[in-house]
């Protein structure tokens, strides 16, 4: 546990992690990874609405 004190006397803790580089970076391209599945998710999602209102749209024959 990390404890710390500004210079106005507020007190803070917390726990200190280090990574090394190598580390940093892969959690940096995991994250990446994961942005990327989301954002073709939303992507996916948002044309299956539009696809859905279209489709209701067409009077049936």
């Amino acid at each position: 546990m990390l404890h710390l004190r500004t210079s106005s006397g507020e007190r803070f803790s917390g726990h200190l992690e280090l990574f090394s580089a190598a580390q940093f970076r892969r959690r940096a391209l995991e994250q990446s990874r994961l942005a990327l599945r989301l954002t073709i998710g939303s992507i996916a999602l948002a044309a299956a609405i539009v696809d859905l209102i279209w489709l209701l749209q067409i009077p049936p024959h």
